[in-house]
């Protein structure tokens, strides 16, 4: 039958699989039939080209950190109609556009942001021509510049992004010009977060992570944030660029510091004692800028520069400690991180390189290094987290292994001889005394309901509960023995608790081993008593007594002792004393922390 289920759910899952590659595949010819039409209405933006009139196209290509503002006049190669919408881009500029001497665009100016910032950042923006402009018509553009560290071609990308459109075409053609970071910043987010969600879900099932998996989910939501915050797109989303700007700078600190305690994750003694420090100096600079910035004395941008000198200095000084932690051992399997952390280390050297020069467009290179370094340290982290679900199946795998060993145990204490011998005294007072052999059924299921309530508890027991599990055992065992068993109760000490079958064991041997193998028999004392800051149990026979160092004959009694002080040990703190000499009786004394027995 159970096969049977087994083959029924794997034609289950087979018959599931054909379906969805049948999806699938109808899916893709519907995909091919749809992709070659396009929206016959779709609009477009067309670039036009601003001309000086002077000629002197040179002032474009000024520096804007040694020319601090340009004026230039001109017009655009084409003609522009009343309603027509005319988009540029602005790199931390503030910008005016006169028609014939009317300003008819202005922003950036003080007004534009806030006080304690001194541009309003990088974004688009746009404005409305106001009537139809010919050839004839002048336009005038002021740009000014409030930085010393903007970009070279400030002045010049500024005429070069000026386009005509709507903003939907806009943002179409940023997007298919600048997919790829859009698409790889996604992509970090989504990873991050199924790292971050399955982290998360070990932890809530008590399933212990490494710490770097956090960070590095941590980092990697930040520079996914960051990617997505580049101006030039994010800026046609989020009408407030000094936001953009703010938040750029505040995700590339975030950044640095899940870097720094992602590294130290994986670190002890003198490295981690390095990467701490280098933790300290991290946050703060950041709490410096903060202060400043809320003071007026820097601002997003201008903290660019300074932040990337942190930036270089910190993966220096890191890659260091790296090869130190490596090389004296305190780094643990770090050797994961040397070939991908030297070619980050090269792409973000060329990155900083190119922030200064501007070889390339900003962020490229420092993406590429990213990219490098993520997909390695995802495989890293996935495999971190396959170590711990296989900790955790082996965890569960001896919890079942301990929970079998306990149910074993606990029915070895039901021990055939004592269940037959127990029967044959029922049956006896069956046939003599229908009253004690009604008592002698109801005391043996008490045992038996004794025994099978502590194969389902894994914790502690009141002592009374186990005394009257003792109780039962006893009169039975009285029942048969009669007057060559005796037993004395001394227990006025009994809030507390113990281990299931942690008295009954013991007493049992005391029974066994010592007083019934006199012929005369002999007493068990069973008593309680506080010492301090314990509770002591204790349980003493005058039966035969045994050699402590001799070789036991009877190994059952020994692994009843070993068992009780197993578990007094590792559930309540507590230990077992056993004395004993030969001919005199055995004394054992079972002493339980107070602090332990709740």
């Amino acid at each position: 039958m159970g096969r049977d289920k087994a083959v029924r759910a794997y034609g289950g899952r087979v018959a599931a699989g054909v379906l969805v590659a049948c999806f699938a595949l109808v899916a893709a010819v519907v995909l091919a039939q749809v992709l070659p039409f396009g929206n016959a209405q779709e609009t477009q933006v067309e670039p036009v080209r601003f001309s000086i009139a002077s000629g002197d196209e040179g002032a474009l290509d000024a520096n804007p950190n040694t020319v601090g503002s340009i004026a230039v006049e001109g017009r655009f190669d084409s003609p522009l109609r009343a309603g027509d919408q005319l988009f540029f881009f602005v790199e931390n500029l503030e910008v005016r556009f006169l028609l014939n001497g009317s300003e008819v665009y202005a922003f950036g100016a003080p007004e534009d942001h806030p006080a304690t910032f001194f541009s309003s950042g990088s974004g688009w923006g746009r404005f409305v021509v106001p009537r139809d402009v010919s050839g004839d018509d002048v336009w005038t553009v002021e740009l000014s510049n409030a930085y010393s560290n903007n970009y070279l071609q400030a002045y010049r990308d500024f005429f070069d992004s000026v386009v005509v459109g709507d903003s939907g075409a806009l943002a179409r053609s940023v997007f298919f010009e600048h997919w790829l970071p859009i698409v790889a910043s996604l992509f970090m987010l989504f990873a991050s977060m199924l790292l971050l969600a399955a982290s998360l879900m070990l932890t809530m099932r008590s399933i212990g992570v490494h710490a770097s998996v956090f960070f590095l989910a941590g980092f990697t939501v930040s520079v996914g944030v960051m990617f997505l915050l580049t101006p030039r797109f994010s800026t046609l989303l989020v009408g407030n660029s000094v936001l953009v700007m703010f938040l750029e700078i505040v995700t590339a600190i975030a950044s640095l510091v899940f870097a720094v305690l992602y590294l130290g994750s994986f670190m002890e003694g003198r490295p981690r004692c390095v990467n701490d420090a280098l933790l300290a100096v991290v946050a703060l600079f950041s709490l410096a800028y903060a202060i400043a910035q809320a003071a007026g004395l820097t601002d997003a941008y201008a903290f660019r520069t300074p932040l990337m000198v942190l930036v270089g200095a910190s993966s220096v000084v890191a890659a260091l400690n790296v090869g130190y932690a490596i090389r004296t051992s305190h780094g643990g399997p770090m050797g994961f991180l040397v070939v991908p952390g030297l070619l980050f280390l090269g792409f973000l050297g060329a990155e900083i390189a190119n922030y200064q020069f501007e070889f390339f467009e900003e962020k490229a290179l420092l993406l590429c290094g990213l990219a490098l370094i993520l997909v390695s340290q995802f495989v890293h982290a996935i495999r971190y987290i396959e170590a711990a679900l296989l900790q955790a199946r082996r965890v569960i795998e001896l919890e079942q292994e301990l929970t079998q060993g306990r149910i074993s145990l606990m029915l070895s204490q039901i021990q055939p001889h004592f269940l037959f011998n127990s029967l044959a005294v029922i049956k006896s007072l069956c046939q003599t005394d229908a009253k004690r052999a009604e008592r002698a059924v109801d005391c043996f299921s008490e045992f038996l309901r004794g025994d099978l309530n502590s194969l389902t508890n894994a914790g502690t027991i009141p002592f009374e509960q186990e005394l009257s599990h003792v109780r039962s055992y006893v009169e039975l065992e009285r029942m048969r023995f009669g007057d060559r068993l005796r037993i004395v109760w001394d227990t006025p000490v009994v809030d507390f608790r113990v281990p299931p079958l942690t008295v009954q064991p013991i007493v049992e041997n005391a029974v066994r081993h010592g007083v019934m193998g006199q012929r005369e028999g002999g007493t068990v004392r069973i008593g309680t008593r506080e010492e301090g800051a314990a509770y002591v149990i204790t349980v003493e026979d005058d039966g035969l007594g045994f050699d402590p160092d001799a070789v036991p004959h009877d190994g059952r009694a020994h692994v009843g002792i070993g068992n009780v002080r197993l578990r007094l040990e590792g559930q309540c703190g507590g230990r077992v004393a056993v004395t004993s000499v030969v001919g005199s009786g055995t004394a054992v004394a079972m002493t339980i922390p107070k602090r332990g027995d709740g």
